[in-house]
């Protein structure tokens, strides 16, 4: 064989060596970057303590303080994956924390209620966070009668949605019939995809 044949043969092995690399990078790269995309910054560990169920983390806790505050399953996990990415150590510009991303004041004000101590600190345990954050949707929920309302002021505030209602250019009958605040809607939107989303796995489960 020529020396010229040997290195086209020799070059050919070398060029298939580097695209099938350059492949498997590619495959490890999208499966990364596709986790990373459907959770956000952090994905929870997959632990038999709080993965229960695919895409069910903290299951035991959701399914407890759901019938304790009677809220639907499905509507816990929408928020939580909308506010934290499943993420209890998460904290935003706005200094709401954890896995529901409660603002400290509202932890504080709803400690007075059950007695229990305030301390900044125990949002980060996810039992007090979800515990915490399923009291106050519960609470919201008896103020307003209506989870789109619950949605909007657990973003906004309770004060700007009664404003919004009180005025006719944001409301009719009582009910909202357009929100100013662009990030809400989009917050209300998300919410109510993830619900559709946390709801057929549950039918799914048979529950």
């Amino acid at each position: 064989m020529s020396d010229r044949r040997k290195r086209k043969k020799r070059y050919a092995r070398q060029s298939l060596a580097v695209l099938t690399a350059a492949l498997l990078l590619g495959a490890a790269a999208a499966v990364f970057y596709g986790i990373t995309l459907f959770y956000g910054e952090k994905a929870p560990e997959s632990t038999s303590e709080n993965n229960t169920s695919e895409e069910l983390f903290y299951e035991e806790l959701v399914n407890k303080y759901s019938k304790e505050y009677s809220v639907p399953q499905n509507i816990i996990y929408a928020v939580m994956r909308v506010e934290s990415a499943f993420d209890p150590d998460a904290v935003s510009h706005a200094g709401a924390v954890g896995l529901m991303q409660l603002i400290p004041s509202t932890f504080e004000w709803l400690c007075s209620v059950t007695g229990e101590e305030y301390l900044r600190e125990r949002l980060f345990d996810p039992e007090i966070n979800i515990k915490y954050g399923t009291m106050f949707l519960s609470r919201l929920y008896s103020q307003y009668g209506d989870w789109q309302l619950v949605h909007a002021a657990y973003n906004a505030g309770q004060g700007n949605v009664n404003k919004w209602l009180s005025d006719e250019r944001y409301s009719e009958n009582g009910n909202l019939t357009s929100i100013p605040f662009a990030e809400t809607r989009a917050y209300i939107e998300k919410v109510e995809y993830y619900k559709e989303h946390y709801k057929s796995i549950y039918e799914q489960k048979g529950w």
